[in-house]
Parts: structure tokens; sequence; C-alpha cells
């Protein structure tokens, strides 16, 4: 699984970020 929250809760990032690491997580898998 990929650490979607991870990041988040350690330092601040915006929706567009979390969008991006989400797509490129779909794409590896």
């Amino acid at each position: 699984m990929i650490d979607v929250l991870g990041p988040e809760k350690r330092r601040r990032r915006t929706t567009q970020e979390k969008i991006a690491i989400v797509q490129q997580s779909f794409e590896r898998e």
C-alpha cells in the first residue's frame, strides 16, 4: 500500500500534490 497519510502527517502537502502521488501509485500498480 502507498503512504498517503504518512507524508501528509509529517509535512503539509497540497491537494494537488496528494492527487499526483495517488495517481503515480495507481500507475505503478
